[in-house]
């Protein structure tokens, strides 16, 4: 067997930048390259010792290896090359693109069939539809942003990417997201039903200003505090023992 710490290999191209599935292809080429140069000795009329340390010798040190590797850039994620593109734009385009969608298929929905979100004086709803618009304007306004936050932290930590970009992307769609509420009232034999969706805050001009702020406050500060939680206790290369 080749002496190559093929784990300790990973790990250090990983924490170098690579991308996890050139890291797999690389290793895969240089496992199947010491078993040729192991063959070939083999077939030489060397034992398999002597073939395994011929093999390690002509294959050189893991540390020259990994050192050659991290010497070319193309071969690194796109998240390490170009940070600030994936961390600071990547959230919030998820984030506009995911609602705007929601919005769209609002209001197409409404515009084809007006008797879907009817709201008038004792109209019935089915559960289902009830349910379905609940959970829907319920993730958007209120998951949708931590969950962009958490995932874009997981995926900084398992590129090894250092976190001040990631926490400023953070911080950005967490203000961003969080300024969105709902106020969703469902008709009864004596009143109609209401739908509204609002983005903003107190400080910002009347025609934008939200009504929420301290659940929008409460939301940010949630957010950040998720997100510093997984960048402290999330390690993806820690070696267990």
């Amino acid at each position: 067997m080749s002496e190559l710490n093929l784990d300790g290999m990973k790990r250090d191209l990983l924490l170098g930048g690579i991308a996890p599935k050139t890291v797999t292809r690389l290793l895969a080429e240089l496992t199947d390259h010491i078993d040729d140069l192991k063959a070939q000795a083999i077939a030489e009329g060397k034992s398999e010792l002597e073939a395994t340390a011929y093999a390690d010798e002509a294959i050189g040190r893991e540390t020259e290896i990994v050192s050659g590797i991290l010497e070319r850039p193309e071969l690194k994620s796109y998240s390490w090359r170009y940070p600030k593109a994936v961390f600071l734009a990547g959230p919030m385009l998820l984030l506009l693109g995911s609602v705007g969608l929601f919005l769209l298929s609002l209001l197409g929905v409404t515009a084809l069939y007006p008797e879907f979100f009817e709201l008038k004086t004792n109209t019935s709803i089915a559960p289902l539809t009830k349910a379905a618009l609940q959970s829907i304007l319920f993730f958007n306004c209120y998951l949708l942003t931590p969950t962009l936050a958490a995932g874009f932290c997981v995926l900084a930590k398992k590129r090894s990417i250092p976190m001040l970009w990631p926490l400023i992307g953070a911080c950005i769609v967490a203000v961003f997201g969080s300024g969105f509420a709902y106020t969703l009232t469902w008709p009864s034999e004596l009143a109609e039903g209401s739908l509204s969706i609002n983005w903003g805050y107190s400080f910002l001009p009347r025609y934008i200003r939200g009504d929420h702020d301290m659940q929008n406050y409460m939301q940010i500060l949630a957010v950040l505090i998720m997100f510093a939680g997984i960048s402290q206790k999330y390690r993806p290369f820690e070696v267990s023992h």
